[in-house]
């Protein structure tokens, strides 16, 4: 089953329309390379604003994608 965790923005990279996240629930976790939903603008994507990243495996951190910004 999927998992939605909350997480903040640490970096965007716009080239590649990826970001590197920290999640919420381990403060020293962050997941790299993250593809970011194609809705979301670049221009929101600023580092330390609130996101959600689904886990569409949770065993597997390489399947996330960033959903929402907030």
């Amino acid at each position: 089953m999927a998992e939605i965790a909350r997480a903040t923005l640490r970096a965007y990279d716009a080239g590649t329309h990826t970001a590197t996240v920290q999640l919420h629930e381990s403060r020293s976790s962050y997941a790299t390379a993250v593809p970011v939903n194609r809705a979301i603008l670049a221009a929101d994507m600023t580092a330390g604003r609130a996101c959600l990243v689904v886990f569409p495996n949770p065993g597997d951190y390489a399947d996330a994608q960033l959903i929402s910004i907030y």
